[in-house]
């Protein structure tokens, strides 16, 4: 039976770089990162991440600067990892947001925060300096070329594990399904059991298991975060070779007009793996519906045909950008960690046991900041960062006793 210092259960962005911090420096700590790969069909998983993807919008521009500084806070790194891992994952191309006066000025307020610099344009001016675009609304917009764009997710993942690796992680692919106390000679350890039957004992460990954190005898008994998985649905829409060189200065895009229902997201042609390029557009929020089991979530996951958020997103791309050939449609399913508070929750649970989940839509992009500030945690037992503690405390949901009475 092996043993650890540190055992990170969920090797998805933010286990991948808690483990690249925890085995940073001079602190000679044991550690084992553990989770399963990608699947190569959804069908027959039955846990999953939300970094299958190659293109995840990375932006400073958030609902407010706590989120804001996570973001930028780890942009700034992004070049760091490439070069330190030797793989690329950051493609600068800008970010354009789109939206009523409230939204662009409460944009503009963290970018000034955050001391960002961005171009303040008007429906015409975005029409203008944006061909692509044919935008009817009279909107305001916010341009930035600082440290926005998009990355590629599983890349992003493989360069944290990769440096984690070499600095001495131990990288099992495996689903821990239960965490329990047990003595380890004058000590109490917890002692991890996977599903091929590995036991693993370890001094601490930290949950970075996403929506299935309630789930599987991670957490002791009766304890749930407060958190709600949500459903995410994106277009993939494949693009002639016309399309993608008349597209190739397209930024990354947010668009929040009057009518919450139009909101969505677009990023700029991508080549996936099938060297095909895609258009991916998903939505902001108005097309979530909430998963409340285990097998809900996983139901969700293996989804990926057509629905009505994908309809409804294909026709505001058909509004707001001029026209462009569509040679093929592929659809994907992700889902995303609501907390009660709008935060992560970075958290100790026990003295032993620390959770690291609820990206609210936000956290891939700041997946470095956040695997720092989760790594700081449980390698002390007890909070380590800057931002303020009392932001990021887990919450739980009422049991049923305490519900009833």
């Amino acid at each position: 039976m092996e043993e650890f210092d540190v055992c990170i259960v969920g090797a998805g962005t933010w286990g991948s770089a808690a483990a690249y911090h925890l085995t940073s420096g001079s602190h000679n700590l044991s550690v084992c990162l553990i989770g399963p790969e990608e699947p190569e069909d959804r069908s027959k998983a039955t846990i999953f991440g939300s970094y299958y993807d190659e293109g995840r919008i990375t932006k400073c521009a958030e609902k407010d600067t706590i989120w804001g500084e996570l973001a930028k806070r780890s942009i700034e790194k992004y070049r760091d990892i490439e070069r330190k891992s030797g793989i690329s994952f950051f493609h600068d191309v800008g970010l354009l947001f789109i939206g009523s006066q409230n939204a662009t000025q409460q944009i503009k307020s963290v970018y000034s925060t955050l001391r960002i610099q961005s171009t303040e344009l008007s429906s015409q001016d975005i029409n203008k300096k944006f061909p692509f675009l044919a935008i009817k609304e009279e909107l305001s917009g916010l341009y930035s070329r600082e440290n926005d764009g998009y990355i590629n997710i599983r890349q992003q993942r493989l360069a944290h594990q990769g440096l984690a690796k070499c600095q001495g992680c131990k990288i099992i692919s495996d689903i821990v399904e239960s965490i329990q106390d047990t003595p380890c000679g004058r000590e109490m350890h917890l002692l991890l059991t996977t599903k091929t039957s590995i036991k693993i004992h370890s001094k601490r460990v930290l949950l970075t298991t996403g929506c299935f954190t309630g789930f599987n005898n991670l957490l002791p008994t009766k304890l749930v975060p407060d958190m709600l998985a949500t459903t995410d649905r994106v277009l993939l829409l494949e693009m002639s070779s016309n399309d993608v060189e008349r597209l190739k200065s397209m930024p990354s895009l947010i668009y929040r007009p009057n009518d919450p229902s139009n909101a969505c997201y677009i990023l700029p042609p991508i080549r996936y793996p099938d060297g095909k390029y895609y258009l991916k557009i998903g939505h902001s929020g108005w097309g979530n519906k909430a998963l409340s089991t285990n097998d809900a979530i996983v139901n969700h996951f293996r989804t990926r045909g057509p629905s009505s958020v994908g309809l409804q997103l294909y026709k505001i791309l058909k509004k707001i950008m001029a026209d462009f050939n569509v040679l093929s449609i592929k659809y994907d399913s992700c889902v995303s960690g609501k907390t009660a508070t709008g935060y992560l929750y970075c958290d100790m649970v026990t003295k032993k046991l620390g959770i690291l989940v609820g990206g609210n839509g936000y956290g891939a992009k700041s997946a470095y900041e956040i695997g720092r500030m989760g790594a700081n945690m449980i390698r002390k037992g007890a909070w380590d960062h800057d931002l303020p503690q009392s932001k990021f405390k887990v919450r739980f949901k009422p049991s049923p006793v305490d519900s009833h009475l």
